[in-house]
């Protein structure tokens, strides 16, 4: 039982996401395991994108993605051909939007659970409390606080798995536009700090 109200320890929504995301690690952990396999299946439906456009066009070029699709074709003994690259990256599409609707799920599971939590350990916490401390406190001010903080937990926890998979997404797409092309890359970035550093100062 969390006594918030009277402890500061746990007056912030930062620190009572952090408290209850602790409470529920299994259920967080398999939200994280779930975007992790969304980011190997993302980083594979995208590789593959290169040997379908030559596969189509008719180009035999060979780079990274080319040499390591055809690796694993012959590793699995399956004919590198544009209808089995066609096929497996439908695969890998069906079980990538599979595994986002099955993350979303699980995420709005923990997003509730911690929510439903909290407004029963801070209704507990409240019965609990002498009548002293209701003295000079409105009844809707402390019933807001209550609905708030605990819809804020909530809510935060998901921007954290959110948090992680933009962290994931970004790395798998920087680390595919250098394999394309490194030094568009670093150009590409160059601008990006120096736009965002001009910003910042000019702000």
């Amino acid at each position: 039982m969390i006594k918030w109200i009277k402890n500061s320890k746990y007056s912030t929504d930062i620190r009572l996401a952090a408290f209850y995301i602790k409470e529920y690690k299994r259920l967080f952990s398999l939200n994280v395991l779930i975007v992790l396999g969304i980011f190997l299946f993302e980083g594979a439906g995208v590789g593959l994108i290169i040997p379908i456009m030559q596969k189509f066009l008719g180009r035999g070029q060979e780079n990274t993605f080319t040499q390591v699709t055809s690796t694993a074709f012959s590793y699995v003994h399956i004919e590198y051909t544009f209808l089995n690259v066609m096929i497996i990256f439908a695969f890998i599409l069906m079980f990538k939007y599979g595994l986002t609707a099955l993350q979303r799920y699980y995420t709005r599971v923990l997003c509730s659970t911690i929510t439903y939590r909290l407004r029963k350990d801070s209704f507990e916490n409240l019965m609990n409390l002498p009548i002293g401390y209701y003295y000079g406190r409105k009844l809707g001010d402390v019933i807001a606080d209550v609905f708030t903080s605990s819809l804020n937990a909530g809510g935060l926890s998901q921007h954290v798995i959110d948090l992680i998979m933009a962290i994931l997404f970004c790395f798998l797409y920087v680390s595919i536009n250098f394999l394309i092309s490194y030094k568009l890359m670093l150009v590409v970035l160059f601008y990006l700090m120096h736009f965002i550093l001009f910003n910042y100062s000019i702000a």
